[in-house]
């Protein structure tokens, strides 16, 4: 019974995936788009700058064959950057 109630969960499932594949979910539609001119100019692109810098304070590490730790001195893993982002 239960393996009746998983396919009939599938088919179900399934057959809503494809009835909403088929509309294809693109809108409206009715009207053709306008042509010409009359639209909006889009506004310049914005670009924004970050500094950003990351460090390591801690490792944790262990050897495979043995399960004994490593000692690992992570006071000198630094690095840092910019970011520049254009939307």
């Amino acid at each position: 019974m239960l393996l009746m109630n998983q396919i009939k969960q599938i088919c179900g499932a399934l057959f809503l995936s494809s009835v909403l594949a088929a509309c294809g979910g693109g809108g409206g539609g009715g009207s053709a788009p306008p042509s010409g001119g009359g639209g909006t100019t889009p506004p310049p692109p914005t670009t924004v700058t970050k500094n950003f810098t990351v460090s390591v304070s801690e490792i944790d590490v262990s050897q495979t064959s043995t399960g004994e730790s490593v000692v690992v001195d992570a006071s000198g893993v630094t690095a840092s950057g910019t970011v520049e982002v254009t939307q």
